[in-house]
C-alpha cells in the first residue's frame, strides 16, 4: 500500500497540527497516520540573535535544525503502512525532498494577532514558566522574523492555501471528501 500524503505548512499557531488531528479524526484514524516534525528537531537547537533586542533565543524556525534524515525515513515507513499519511509542521514546504513526497501540499496562514493570541495561550498553559510578556516578546522578537526568512516563502510551493483562522467544518469536511477520493 502507497499512502496519500498531505503535508501542512504554515507560521506557527497558524492552526496545522489542529487541522492534522482533524483530517485524521474524519478520515479515520485507523487508516491515518500523522507525522509532527516538532518532534524532529535535533536536541540542541541554535540560537539567533534578534535584531531588535540584541538578546539571543532559541530557533525554532530554521530548518537547520531539523533532522531531515530521520523525517524522511519515517515518510518512507509510514507511507507503507497507513492508507493516509498527514505530515505536519513549519518546514513541511522548505524541504525539495519533502515536497516531493507530497501528493498535496497545504499552506496555513492566519492574522498575525490571532496566531500571537494562540501562541500565548498555548505556551503560558505548559508548566515551563512562560508568561504573556515572554511568549510576546519572544513572537515579535525571533519567531515572526524567522518565519517572514524560511517559513512564509514556502507557501508558493502549495497546492492550496487556507485561512486557519477560520476552517470551517464545511471546509474540513470537502478536504476530507477530496482526500477519499484520491486514496
Amino acid at each position: 500500500m502507497k499512502s496519500y500524503t498531505v503535508g501542512i505548512a504554515g507560521p506557527s499557531s497558524s492552526g496545522k497540527s489542529t487541522l492534522a488531528v482533524r483530517l485524521a479524526r474524519d478520515l479515520g484514524e485507523d487508516c491515518c497516520h500523522v507525522l509532527c516534525l516538532d518532534s524532529y528537531l535535533v536536541k540542541s537547537l541554535g540560537e539567533m540573535v534578534s535584531p531588535i533586542s540584541q538578546k539571543a533565543y532559541h530557533d525554532f524556525s530554521n530548518p537547520v535544525y531539523l533532522d531531515l534524515e530521520q523525517v524522511l525515513r519515517e515518510i518512507d515507513t509510514q507511507a507503507k503502512k497507513s492508507r493516509y499519511l498527514i505530515v505536519e509542521g513549519l518546514s513541511v514546504l522548505y524541504f525539495p525532498q519533502l515536497r516531493q513526497r507530497l501528493n498535496l501540499k497545504l499552506f496555513l496562514t492566519a492574522d498575525p494577532e490571532l496566531r500571537l493570541y494562540r501562541r500565548i495561550l498555548r505556551n503560558t498553559n505548559r508548566q515551563d514558566g512562560s508568561t504573556v510578556r515572554s511568549v510576546g516578546e519572544y513572537h515579535l522578537h525571533s519567531a515572526s522574523i524567522q518565519e517572514s526568512k524560511y517559513i512564509l516563502p514556502t507557501r508558493v510551493y502549495s497546492d492550496l492555501i487556507l485561512d486557519g483562522g477560520y476552517l470551517t467544518d464545511l471546509g474540513v469536511a470537502l478536504l476530507v471528501d477530496f482526500l477519499r477520493q484520491q486514496g
